[in-house]
């Protein structure tokens, strides 16, 4: 399940970052979790964006990407139930035109 959140967050990054810009992935250890964050500066989310992602509203996020790519928005819905079951969640911190970071942290109990 994580390594499937890990591709979709990945896959969007790349998706919504323009040509020749940088994607910054990092994993922070800590003392019992992992905090593991992906971050692009590619076109960002509307707060209206992100709160349906927060509400799992598939059909109000989906937009197209840089390059024209297409998509549903239920990658991010089926992300956030798989950190569900694994007892995390997903934060998503976004700027409309600047960018993305989506991060979540994990038990290391659960690795």
């Amino acid at each position: 399940m994580i390594a499937t959140v890990l591709r979709n967050l990945i896959n969007n990054a790349v998706k919504f970052s323009h040509p020749d810009s940088e994607i910054h992935i990092s994993l922070v250890s800590k003392t019992t979790s992992a905090c593991i964050s992906i971050k692009d500066s590619g076109t960002g989310m509307t707060e209206r964006q992100v709160k349906a992602i927060r509400a799992g509203a598939a059909s109000d996020i989906s937009s197209a990407g840089t390059q024209g790519e297409k998509g549903s928005g239920l990658g991010l819905v089926i992300c956030k139930d798989f950190l569900r079951r694994n007892g995390s969640h997903l934060v998503i911190e976004s700027r409309n035109g600047e960018g993305t970071c989506m991060s979540f942290e994990l038990n290391k109990v659960n690795f």
